[in-house]
């Protein structure tokens, strides 16, 4: 998915807010832009210029941009009038929010039995646990195609998370469970926003699945942000009717389920707005098919 996408990172006059933007030019004069991440920091408002200043960036003399809105700490966000609701989210409507701030016992108290007995199996293997670079994209991408074949899955081609780490770079954070010969069972990475962070990638072999990697993963990534000062962590979406076991896995750590803000998007020219949303919705609507 991210393969052949460009990032941008945008910062408030007075430091108080940042965007990271992904964007991929389509045409010699056509950009689509992407920001997943929502408006990060203490700004709540996502001002009209921030889109002209993406146009610019990128150089386009067409640009259709969507924003998705994870939960923002003040727990509203003011959009400028050029930004217009979607009809059609391309993200999950809802999610579930761990809160970073708790102590590690806490944490654990609060996981459903199922979750903190299958992470003391994991505990039981000869797994080791190490933070991956950019050097191990190839290997992170090579383990979802992997479980994209595995699993059969019928929505295209797996989204490649090790071009996401590499378009992050420092804004990312990812782990890597490996068995005894070094192979990689499992990843969980999230990307950082501030003092919040949000699930970017996250994959397991059917070996790894065997010795509970995904549970070692996850937990550890938790507490490696944890490390970093992180105080919020988004596990990006979850979705009872496509992925029961996905979001059962999700709010076995015993999260708070939010629900996001609407996602909005923005076009210059403007007249472009209906085109392009509609675009967006037949692709995303076939890829669900």
């Amino acid at each position: 998915m991210m393969s052949g996408w460009s990032s941008l990172r945008l910062v408030t006059e007075h430091n108080d807010g940042a965007l990271q933007v992904f964007y991929k030019r389509i045409s010699r004069l056509a950009v689509v832009a992407w920001i997943p991440g929502g408006l990060a920091g203490r700004t709540t408002r996502l001002e009209n210029s921030w889109g002209r200043e993406i146009r610019k960036q990128t150089a386009a003399w067409i640009t259709y941009i969507r924003i998705a809105f994870p939960t923002h700490p003040t727990g509203a966000i003011d959009a400028g009038s050029s930004w217009r609701e979607v009809t059609s989210p391309i993200s999950a409507r809802r999610t579930i929010l761990i809160d970073l701030s708790k102590s590690h016992d806490q944490l654990r108290s609060e996981m459903g039995p199922n979750w903190r007995r299958n992470l003391k199996r994991s505990e039981r293997f000869m797994l080791t646990v190490r933070t991956l670079t950019s050097d191990d994209s190839p290997a992170i991408n090579r383990l979802e195609v992997a479980v994209a074949d595995y699993k059969r899955l019928k929505t295209g081609a797996p989204s490649h998370g090790g071009d996401t780490v590499n378009l992050l770079e420092q804004q990312a954070l990812v782990l890597g469970v490996f068995d005894q010969e070094s192979r990689l069972l499992s990843v969980r990475g999230a990307a950082l926003f501030g003092n919040s962070a949000c699930d970017i990638v996250a994959a397991t072999t059917p070996e790894g699945r065997r010795v509970y990697a995904s549970y070692l993963a996850t937990w550890s990534l938790l507490s490696a942000l944890k490390d970093r000062n992180i105080t919020s962590f988004d596990f990006s979406g979850i979705d009872d009717l496509r992925n029961k076991g996905v979001s059962d896995f999700k709010r076995g750590l015993g999260g708070e389920e939010v629900i996001y803000f609407p996602e909005r998007h923005f076009a210059t020219p403007r007249i472009v707005l209906p085109l392009a949303a509609l675009l967006i919705r037949s692709r995303v609507q076939r890829s669900r098919s």
